[in-house]
């Protein structure tokens, strides 16, 4: 999950494996796969970074979690 800001400035966590598209236009607006839209203040070029890291942060535990091979 990443943490976006709503327009109004309350703090939301939303899962990123349901994000289909951020766009700006002017504010920025995320798609979610079953058409809901969310418009937020960070552009869609932060969320991408939070997608990002978020997914990078998994692959680091599950490397670091990953049996020795024999």
């Amino acid at each position: 999950m990443i943490e976006v800001t709503r327009l109004n400035g309350s703090r939301v966590f939303v899962n990123a494996d349901h994000i289909r598209r951020a766009e700006a236009n002017p504010d920025t607006a995320i798609t979610f796969t079953d058409g809901a839209v969310m418009v937020v203040q960070e552009s869609p070029a932060e969320i991408a970074a939070k997608v990002i890291a978020l997914r990078a942060q998994i692959i680091r535990q599950a490397n670091s979690q990953a049996p020795a091979e024999v």
